[in-house]
């Protein structure tokens, strides 16, 4: 993933509590940005999601399902989209 790099709308946000467990890296864009996957995949989520502890929400979200090495499988995960709309710019 360090070689992600979704575009001139994105920029990479900073800050988070180290005594939060956090395994991804986090972009922001206005609204209206077309989200560019990181890699070629299957969409299998998509929709409005609560986060595993009921008290956040990831809201707006795509997950998309990718093919690694030695048949592996991975995930990347799309989060906090502006509304639905967004959800049909993930692309891949």
């Amino acid at each position: 993933m360090a070689d992600y790099q979704p575009g001139s709308l994105f920029q990479q946000t900073r800050g988070f509590d180290p005594n939060v467990p956090h395994r991804g890296v986090d972009f922001y864009a206005p609204a209206e940005a077309a989200v560019p996957a990181a890699f070629g995949g299957k969409v299998v989520f998509s929709g409005y999601q609560t986060g595993a502890s009921g008290d956040s929400t990831y809201g707006y979200t795509v997950i998309l399902e990718h093919s690694g090495p030695n048949d592996t499988v991975f995930y990347t995960m799309y989060n906090h989209l502006h509304d639905r709309s967004n959800m049909v710019n993930v692309v891949a």
